[in-house]
């Protein structure tokens, strides 16, 4: 997921090119999806679900074209951080089992959105969707908002400056993605849409664990949508 709205609009060709970098590096197996969508006043999916590599890489070419006459129905100008991940974590994906993680690059501002950020978290978690948020700024927006929505999926947050570039940071999410370990247990019944802390902790206490907070059991959920490119 890419922010495309005013104040990040200078970072597109860096983006553009850390994209097709990160692709073949996360498209290694056959099984191996992925979508890309952009956000601004508007929510638009410029790939569908693919294991096409190159459909990915040239998808990323629309980034860099103004999208401004789309405005959302009933909105104008803003960011819609909340709603665009409200939207990704609907994406129907069929009986694809496996890891699932959303890669936001953002400056953390949301500026329009229906959804708050504890809606967009939650149903990050119903989906089994880690968050990994990459802060990419001069200074504005928020990176603690960031900061927490990787925090609560098991995620990660990074901020792109003089000491890591975005390049490196897509490398660093693919190898965290590439190495996990999965654990699962059998919980107590529970009513639908119920929140259930997790704290999950190893005996070497100099390690440090990165792992959901919680879950939800299933139920109904917000709706929201995608427009299609």
């Amino acid at each position: 997921m890419v922010d495309t709205s005013g104040s990040q609009r200078a970072y597109i060709r860096d983006e553009i090119a850390a994209g097709q970098a990160f692709f073949p590096a996360m498209m290694t197996r056959p099984d191996d999806r992925a979508v890309l969508i952009q956000f601004d006043n508007a929510i638009l999916q410029l790939a569908k679900i693919t294991t096409s590599v190159t459909t990915l890489e040239h998808s990323l070419a629309y980034l860099s074209q103004s999208h401004s006459d789309y405005t959302a129905p009933g909105r104008g100008g803003g960011t819609l951080l909340y709603d665009a991940i409200i939207a990704v974590a609907h994406i129907e994906l069929g009986n694809q089992i496996g890891r699932r993680a959303m890669v936001i690059l953002t400056d953390g501002g949301d500026n329009g959105s229906r959804f708050s950020a504890k809606q967009a978290i939650e149903e990050a978690q119903r989906a089994d969707i880690m968050i990994y948020s990459v802060y990419y700024s001069d200074g504005g927006g928020d990176e603690g908002v960031l900061r927490n929505l990787s925090k609560q999926t098991g995620g990660r947050e990074f901020s792109v400056d003089s000491s890591m570039t975005l390049q490196q940071i897509y490398a660093a999410i693919a190898d965290d993605l590439r190495m996990q370990y999965e654990l699962g247990y059998r919980p107590p019944d529970s009513k639908p849409n119920k929140y259930h802390k997790i704290d999950l902790k190893t005996k070497d206490k100099n390690l440090q664990v990165q792992a959901r907070d919680g879950y939800f059991t299933p139920g109904d959920s917000a709706k929201s949508g995608v427009a299609k490119e």
